[in-house]
């Protein structure tokens, strides 16, 4: 039984909860407590040691920590281990990749002068709100879109009609 986590990155502090059962359903505990070992990209991490809980009969936590030298894109498998009435089973507990992470600071989505950057998705970001939410003005065939304080113009539209625009560029 696995789990999948969309947001793994390095430096993640990964938490697996599995379980553990007899041939008839019923949870059981393993005969020792299980051996959990990660994998990178289909070769397993050595380096990487995750500490394995009992929870509760047939309950089980793996917790570990991605390294930092992992980048977006690895793919990762946490594999447990464990015998039952001397019977070995080995599980997958998790597959997942590693995510580039997406920083929406302001001063990503504004630049460093402090103004909204041409194509970026701050300046997407501020349209749409402007367009939903904010100040926005026709005058003849143009559709101009404000910032937040319904002055400074953060976009402009030509219409195609100044009286039943269908369409704007």
């Amino acid at each position: 039984m696995g789990a999948s986590f969309d947001t793994l990155q390095p430096g993640s502090v990964v938490k697996v909860e599995f379980t553990v059962s007899a041939t008839n359903g019923a949870a059981v505990n393993a005969d020792s407590l299980p051996a959990v070992t990660l994998d990178r990209n289909g070769v397993n991490d050595g380096a990487v040691s995750p500490v394995v809980t009992n929870l509760a009969t047939g309950r089980y936590l793996a917790t570990f920590t991605v390294p930092s030298g992992y980048a977006a894109g690895d793919q990762l498998a946490a594999i447990a281990t464990y015998a039952v009435s001397s019977v070995n089973h080995t599980d997958i507990v998790l597959q997942s990749a590693l995510t580039v992470p997406v920083d929406l600071d302001l001063a990503q989505l504004t630049g460093d002068t402090g103004s909204l950057v041409v194509g970026s998705v701050g300046e997407a970001l501020a349209a749409a709100r402007a367009q939903g939410f904010g100040k926005w003005v026709i005058t003849g065939t143009a559709l101009v879109l404000y910032a937040s304080d319904g002055i400074t113009q953060i976009r402009s539209f030509t219409l195609n009609s100044a009286t039943a625009p269908t369409q704007r560029s």
